[in-house]
């Protein structure tokens, strides 16, 4: 039987770097199920990373590095995250 790695990746397709964000030896027929429970960690990885930029931002003494930051914290979205399947389902 195959067995397949999943993988939460952010909006930049780095790992997504939470317990629990990467599955590996997945049956295919998990696959859906395992989907759908990796993607309900994406919003608290967003969450974080928007809250580190917004941080950098507000200790930037630099103008335009504060607002490269807060407008980095835009851009992230939880809803631009992926599941990465390795090798791909046919």
């Amino acid at each position: 039987m195959q067995t397949h790695e999943l993988r939460l990746t952010d909006t930049n397709g780095y790992t997504v770097n939470l317990q629990g964000a990467v599955r590996y030896n997945v049956p295919a027929d998990q696959i859906p199920a395992v989907q759908a429970e990796l993607m309900t960690l994406a919003e608290a990885d967003a969450d974080a990373e928007r809250a580190l930029h917004l941080e950098h931002a507000a200790h930037n003494p630099d103008p335009v590095g504060a607002a490269n930051a807060r407008s980095a914290a835009g851009r992230i979205r939880a809803t631009d995250y992926r599941v990465r399947i390795h090798p791909p389902v046919a």
